[in-house]
């Protein structure tokens, strides 16, 4: 399990990785756009972020199989962060050449 601490590469790279990751961190450091905001908020309900180191706690030693040394549940949200923000395909870079085409 990896806990981090922003929002940053490293998130969507454990992501991508099939690696169990949390995010633990206070959203209100940083301005947010509407939807990253909602997507945070997605990820919140669905127990992937956490602003409350003792909610992250409890998920945790509830949902963490110490024989099998990972999680005992799958969760929607994850899968779905992970296909739009971490995606581990091979044709990655036509996502962003379409995207960068766009601006």
């Amino acid at each position: 399990l990896v806990i981090h601490d922003n929002i940053g590469s490293t998130l969507h790279k454990t992501i991508a990785a099939g690696i169990p990751s949390m995010l633990l961190w206070n959203k209100d450091q940083v301005l947010l756009n509407d939807e990253l905001t909602k997507e945070l908020d997605s990820l919140q309900r669905n127990n992937v972020y956490f602003d409350d180191p003792k909610l992250a706690a409890e998920f945790i030693n509830n949902c963490w199989d110490r024989k099998k040394n990972n999680f005992t549940v799958k969760i929607p949200a994850f899968e779905f962060f992970k296909k739009k923000y971490a995606s581990a395909s091979f044709f990655y870079f036509l996502k962003w050449i379409w995207a960068i085409l766009r601006l």
